[in-house]
C-alpha cells in the first residue's frame, strides 16, 4: 500500500510540475507574473496537483515508517515523518499563497500592491525551509531502509546519500550549479517514486 501512494505522489506532483508554462518557473518575477496572469487557471491546478503530490508522498511515507517501525527501525522512520511532514506543511502554505494571492495580484489591472512583495518573501522563506526538510526527511527513510530488508540496500544508500547531500548544498549553496539542481522540488519525489516501485515490485 505505501508503494502505491508514493508512485502516486511523484505522479501527482509531476503533473503538478508539467502543468503550467515552463518558462514561469525559470524566468524573472515580471515574467513569472505575466505568465500566471495568462494563464491562471492552469497556475491554480499546478498548485493543487503539487499539493496533491506532497500529501499522497506523506501518507506513503507514513504507511513505510510503520513498517519500518515494526521491522525494528524505530528512531530513523519517526524522524523521517517529522521532518518531511512539518516542510510538507510549509510547502502547502506556499503552494496556497501561489493560488490565492499570486493568481490574484496577476491577473489584477493596477500596479502590484506594496504590500505584496513582503508576503511572496514569507512564501518564499516557507518553501525554502521545505527544502531542506524534505531532503533530510528522505534521508532518515533510507537510513531506515538499511536498518531493515523491505528493500535491496542500494534504495537506502540512495535515497540516504541523494537526503544528505541534497540538504547540504540547498543549505549551503555550494557548489551553485548543483544548488540548482536541487532546487528542483521534483527530484525528492523521483526518489520517493522509486522507493514506491521497489515496495510495488517487492511485495
Amino acid at each position: 500500500m505505501s508503494g502505491a501512494f508514493l508512485v502516486a505522489g511523484f505522479v501527482a506532483f509531476a503533473v503538478g510540475a508539467l502543468l503550467p508554462p515552463p518558462r514561469v518557473f525559470t524566468g524573472t518575477p515580471d515574467e513569472q507574473r505575466q505568465i500566471v496572469g495568462q494563464h491562471p487557471s492552469r497556475w491554480v491546478g499546478s498548485a493543487v496537483a503539487l499539493g496533491t503530490g506532497v500529501v499522497v508522498t506523506f501518507a506513503g511515507l507514513t504507511l513505510l515508517s510503520a513498517g519500518l517501525i515494526r521491522k525494528g527501525a524505530w528512531t530513523l522512520p519517526i524522524l523521517a515523518l517529522v521532518s518531511f511532514g512539518l516542510g510538507a506543511v510549509l510547502f502547502l502554505v506556499e503552494l496556497a499563497f501561489r493560488a490565492t494571492v499570486y493568481v490574484s495580484v496577476a491577473t489584477a489591472s493596477h500596479d502590484i500592491p506594496s504590500w505584496f512583495l513582503p508576503f511572496q518573501a514569507w512564501a518564499g522563506a516557507a518553501y525554502w525551509a521545505y527544502m531542506p526538510l524534505a531532503y533530510l526527511g528522505v534521508a532518515a527513510t533510507g537510513g531506515a531502509v538499511l536498518q531493515t530488508e523491505v528493500l535491496p540496500f542500494g534504495f537506502g544508500w540512495t535515497a540516504a546519500g541523494f537526503g544528505l547531500l541534497g540538504a547540504a548544498v540547498y543549505v549551503t549553496k555550494l557548489p551553485r550549479r548543483l544548488w540548482t539542481l536541487f532546487d528542483i522540488p521534483g527530484l525528492l519525489y523521483v526518489v520517493t517514486g522509486a522507493i514506491g516501485v521497489g515496495l510495488l515490485v517487492a511485495a
